[in-house]
């Protein structure tokens, strides 16, 4: 069978090996089964340092154990009590924490501090001695940039100590976060910005760790037949989510510039050699 020059560069193109999410992604956090049941169906709480170090949508999310990619379903908490309960029965986790100090105002506090980009936010929460009924507010915007803040100026009720407010999620930049705290406040120690808990759920191969990898600009977002089928139960058995690491396996992706000069160079000595023995086949028979 013959080959010609181009033909040839492409097998050599073609067995070059495939990038995969182990090697395209800059971060690693490992997930601990349950250790009681390492082989149920199961899911991990997500904290803000995923959606900070992620892409957009969590696009970039893979999931990996053995060797093989598990697909998932993410689930979001809502009070499915409905508005009329008068609570909110959805569960929260934090997005960021703020130090709360005295304001000049009598009876006020206020916190500063910087959310990461795409971190959500939907409800903020104080953390007092007492309660009583108190204004909040909340000021948020880009970093250096007031002239595109969100705000929130409330009154929470006798008793209640959150107030939902959405920001964060569709931040593609770092923002400045200022929040006070006046009225029937006694003592506030903290300002608790939250997001809905979201959780990925899965189904493990082994019970093995499994390796959750993120950080690839290029990724596109999966869609899985498994997040199509998925039904949340009210009590999931949960893994847990290490701490973010640099994946050791990540490739730094080779710059399209560089690619194209390698075919080129591919291409170039394969034509050469190409050449090279259509000139000395005749020779060779002549020999014969």
């Amino acid at each position: 069978m013959k080959l010609s020059a181009m033909g040839l560069a492409a097998v050599v193109l073609a067995a070059a090996p495939a990038r995969g999410p182990e090697a395209t992604s800059r971060w690693l956090r490992v997930v601990t089964p349950a250790v009681k049941s390492p082989m149920a169906a199961q899911c991990v709480v997500l904290d803000a340092d995923v959606f900070a170090h992620a892409g957009p949508g969590l696009k970039d999310v893979r999931l990996m154990q053995d060797g093989q990619e598990l697909p998932y379903a993410m689930d979001e908490s809502h009070d499915d009590a409905g508005e009329a309960a008068g609570d909110d029965r959805a569960f929260y986790e934090p997005s960021l924490v703020i130090a709360a100090r005295p304001a000049d105002v009598a009876g006020g506090f206020y916190g500063e501090g910087e959310l990461l980009a795409r971190v959500p936010v939907e409800r903020v929460r104080l953390e007092q001695d007492g309660t009583g009924e108190e204004r909040l507010g909340l000021k948020a915007s880009p970093v250096n940039d007031l002239a595109v803040a969100e705000s929130l100026d409330t009154v929470l009720p006798k008793g209640s100590l959150s107030s939902q407010f959405t920001i964060g999620a569709n931040l593609q930049g770092n923002a400045d976060v200022r929040v006070s705290a006046q009225g029937g406040v006694e003592r506030v120690k903290r300002f608790v910005l939250e997001m809905r808990r979201r959780e990925i759920c899965y189904q493990p191969v082994s019970a093995s760790p499994v390796q959750m990898l993120f950080g690839d600009e290029k990724a596109e977002l999966r869609h899985y037949a498994f997040a199509r089928s998925f039904r949340p139960v009210a009590v999931p058995v949960l893994g847990s989510l290490g701490g973010r690491v640099a994946n050791p396996a990540f490739v730094e992706a080779v710059p399209a510039v560089v690619v194209s000069r390698l075919q080129r160079l591919v291409l170039g000595w394969m034509a050469g050699l190409t050449v090279l023995v259509l000139l000395a086949a005749p020779l060779l028979r002549v020999r014969r």
